[in-house]
């Protein structure tokens, strides 16, 4: 490796109530084979024993940093707040559940560095909680160097999914994105809207086939993952709040943020089952829906017909989504909005 040594990289952990994966995964950032590194967890006042966790790595590692929230904020504020306290020239995010791999740093910040990347991007793997793999999270064929179509290519999913945690980015690009106020009903989406803010500017991006991060799957996950509405609900939300937040966005632009939120809807975990589950989200879709139809109504037309992309989907289900937000939409009329 001919990484630059004098380079600084920051890594930050937010860390809610993990104590049975803190140890671990900050044991995994620690020992990286690149040194130059700092590490800051953010416990966002945890109720158990992840603050103790968190001390037993300090005691080990004198670049382990802990920044105690008072108050629960959320991951994206936590983040924010370890962005802002980072002194890095390079930032990447690990989340308190994952681990990564000893060499992680060193191939990324080695990628980013002989391209003058802005951002560098690795492979992820899917790990259940005793270590067995279960296949890619992101997967990408060969490396690749990119500085052209940067932001579409971004929205079409080239650079694969728009997580923050198998990043690197130049201080600079996530200091300004990074640590923009967000809503709280989108912390489970916010690293795709800051990285339509990166992405939208970053001038080049490396990517690396390695596999260098860990996705835990944890056991309770299939259980919270079968509340499809929420999650459908949660994508119309965070679609208003990237446009209200992006407001500078070109028209194209917005055309790509759209169709970057079209294509969340056709994956399986936001197949609403039938359209009586939302229902008792119909305020919570009337406000994100009024909010993006300020900046750009056309979406709403993506959004509907996004439905007919899913192949296992029936005409009926199709028909019945397209009807419900046909009905919010009328309603705005009706109440003058």
């Amino acid at each position: 490796m001919k990484v630059i040594k004098s380079k600084l990289v920051s890594i930050v952990v937010p860390a809610y109530n993990v104590e049975n994966y803190i140890y671990n995964c900050l044991s995994s950032v620690i020992d990286q084979t690149y040194s130059e590194i700092e590490v800051l967890v953010i416990n966002d006042a945890s109720t158990d024993r992840t603050y103790d966790a968190i001390l037993e790595i300090i005691k080990k590692d004198a670049r382990v940093k802990v920044i105690d929230l008072e108050s629960n904020v959320g991951v994206h504020a936590a983040r924010a707040k370890g962005i802002r306290e980072a002194r890095g020239d390079f930032i990447g995010f690990v989340d308190g559940d994952d681990r990564i791999a000893p060499e992680m740093v060193e191939i990324l910040l080695e990628s980013a560095t002989e391209n003058n990347a802005d951002i560098a991007i690795c492979g992820a793997e899917k790990v259940t909680e005793s270590g067995v793999k279960l296949g890619s999270k992101v997967f990408f064929s060969k490396p690749f160097c990119q500085q052209a179509n940067i932001f579409e290519d971004f929205c079409s999913r080239r650079f694969g999914s728009g997580v923050l945690w198998n990043k690197l980015y130049k201080a600079e690009l996530i200091k300004k994105h990074g640590a923009i106020i967000l809503d709280r009903k989108v912390d489970a989406s916010e690293d795709y809207i800051v990285n339509v803010g990166c992405f939208s500017e970053a001038a080049c991006v490396s990517v690396v086939s390695n596999f260098l991060y860990y996705y835990l799957l944890r056991s309770e996950s299939a259980s919270q993952g079968k509340n499809k509405a929420k999650h459908f609900v949660r994508i119309i939300d965070a679609y208003a709040e990237c446009l209200k937040v992006y407001s500078n966005l070109t028209t194209s632009q917005k055309e790509e943020v759209t169709r970057l939120y079209s294509s969340q809807l056709c994956f399986n975990d936001y197949q609403v089952g039938s359209v009586d589950e939302l229902y008792s989200y119909n305020d919570n879709l009337k406000e994100s829906i009024i909010s993006f139809s300020c900046s750009y109504p056309a979406g709403l037309y993506s959004l509907i017909h996004s439905f007919q992309k899913q192949e296992n989907i029936n005409a009926s289900k199709v028909d019945k989504l397209k009807k419900h937000f046909k009905k919010i939409l009328k309603s705005f009329y009706i109440k003058g909005v």
